[in-house]
């Protein structure tokens, strides 16, 4: 039975039947990119090897913005110099493929698939 101050003001609750929190309204509005290994990924199973998001709330798309989740199968590459781009090598765990992309790549392809105020679009970017 629901019960508390929430109950009691006639809101909505803020935990499933389990007691574990419900997720914001605003925590769920981002647009994200999946790097996908285009070798050993199938329509049942995606192998994900990187991902990043970028909170669409935001008026338009700034790269600055962009952020990146716990990825274990992706090393980071410092840029050469003040103008060198980051680059990120996947190593997929199933086929052993080790793809590179560059930050700018990751960047544009969330640019291209951003709309503001989208909930938990998420785009796959096969590699």
């Amino acid at each position: 039975m629901a019960r508390g101050s929430r109950f009691a003001a006639g809101r909505p609750p803020s935990r499933d039947a389990l007691g574990r929190s419900l997720p914001s309204d605003l925590s769920t509005r981002y647009v994200e990119v999946q790097v996908v290994c285009r070798g050993c990924s199938v329509l049942t199973h995606l192998m994900v090897l990187g991902q990043w998001y970028i909170e669409s709330t935001l008026a338009i798309f700034d790269a600055v913005q962009v952020n990146e989740r716990a990825n274990t199968h992706v090393e980071r590459q410092l840029p050469d110099g003040p103008t060198g781009r980051q680059r990120f090598t996947f190593t997929c765990p199933d086929c052993g493929q080790k793809p590179v992309l560059r930050q700018d790549t990751i960047d544009d392809k969330l640019a291209a698939e951003y709309e503001q105020n989208a909930q938990q679009k998420i785009v796959y970017l096969p590699v």
